[in-house]
């Protein structure tokens, strides 16, 4: 049995994989959102390989079966291939968890808030990342989107950062 994985958190997860790619992710963003979906694929294959071992936990929480597979995998008869199974399945739930903490601190970090915004694009760094013409576009676009009164950038990797920050307590679940 699969780990039950919400609609929510599936949308989620898509938004992240098309923010990853898009060209407005910094590298950093983009490490820990890649870094957090190899971890959410880990535990999905820790969590199917774990569950095929022990088919009582179909009825219980999630929570009951964590508590249940710690109990489990420190008993002596536990054999060592179900203990391994166990370890396995803790660890990806811990690595999720943790990768998980660490993309929600870059999303964090990363949004851009519209004074930020101005300034880099009126900035060299603007013109050798975009070319002079593309710069003094974007520049004006970004006068024009804090004229009227956006509080962050209005990029890709921005607008799904914060969507992703909406509901991150789904990420956290």
């Amino acid at each position: 049995m699969d780990k039950p994985e919400t609609g929510e958190k599936r949308a989620l997860i898509d938004k992240l994989k098309a923010m990853a790619i898009s060209p407005s992710c910094c590298p950093e963003l983009q490490k820990a959102t890649l870094s957090y979906l190899s971890a959410v694929a880990f535990e999905q294959v820790a969590v199917k390989s774990f569950l095929a071992s022990l088919n009582e936990a179909l009825d219980l929480s999630q929570q009951t079966l964590i508590e249940k597979v710690r109990d489990m995998a420190v008993t002596p008869t536990c054999c060592p291939v179900l203990r391994h199974a166990a370890k396995t399945y803790l660890s990806a739930l811990t690595a999720e968890k943790n990768a998980a903490q660490n993309l929600l601190k870059e999303l964090e970090s990363d949004i851009s808030d519209i004074n930020h915004l101005v300034a880099f694009s009126h900035s060299d760094r603007a013109v050798q990342k975009f070319g002079a013409e593309r710069a003094k576009i974007f520049a004006a676009n970004a006068d024009a989107l804090k004229a009227s009164g956006a509080k962050y950038c209005n990029c890709f990797a921005c607008t799904t950062a914060r969507e992703v920050l909406a509901e991150k307590d789904v990420l956290l679940d």
